[in-house]
C-alpha cells in the first residue's frame, strides 16, 4: 500500500485537470512534488508544492505531506498556491490484514465559495475508494 501511495504522488497526467506534475527526489524517503491544476473558467488555476516524506516505525509506515516553499517553484500571478497537508499511517494487524488511517486538509487557496471546496474535497477522497478497489478486503470504518 505504501508503494502504491508513493507512486500515486509522482504519477504524471493521471487526472484530466492536471496541467503539470513533476517531482524531485531527494532520496527514496523524500520528494518534492509540484502539481498545477486546471480549474473552471470562473476561477484562477491552482498549484500545490508539497514535501512528501515516509518512514518506517516498528510495524507501521507513516507518510506525511506538507506545503513547501522553494525558489524552484515560485508563486506566480497566473495561479493561486493551495495547501494540501496530509498524513497516512499504514499498520499491519495480522498476516493479511492492514489498517489505514488517512487525514487530509485540502485548502485550494484564495477565496472560494463553499460549494466549490465541497466539490474538490469529494474528488480528493477518491483516493480511499481507489485503495479499496486495488486492495480487496479493505473496509471503511
Amino acid at each position: 500500500m505504501l508503494a502504491y501511495m508513493w507512486d500515486k504522488m509522482k504519477r504524471c497526467g493521471k487526472y484530466a485537470d492536471d496541467i503539470e506534475k513533476s517531482e524531485k527526489r531527494v532520496n527514496k524517503h523524500n520528494m518534492l512534488v509540484y502539481i498545477k491544476k486546471r480549474t473552471p473558467k470562473i476561477m484562477t488555476d491552482r498549484d500545490f508544492l508539497n514535501r512528501c516524506v515516509w518512514k518506517k516505525e516498528d510495524e507501521e509506515f507513516v507518510l506525511v505531506t506538507n506545503s513547501e516553499k522553494s525558489d524552484a517553484r515560485l508563486i506566480t500571478d497566473s495561479v493561486v498556491r493551495g495547501n494540501y497537508p496530509s498524513a497516512m499511517r499504514i499498520k499491519r494487524k495480522k498476516d493479511k490484514e492492514t489498517t489505514l488511517e488517512y487525514v487530509i486538509h485540502p485548502d485550494a487557496g484564495g477565496h472560494l465559495k463553499g460549494w466549490t471546496m465541497n466539490r474538490y474535497l469529494g474528488s480528493n477522497l477518491c483516493c480511499v475508494k481507489e485503495i479499496q478497489e486495488l486492495f480487496p478486503g479493505a473496509e471503511e470504518d
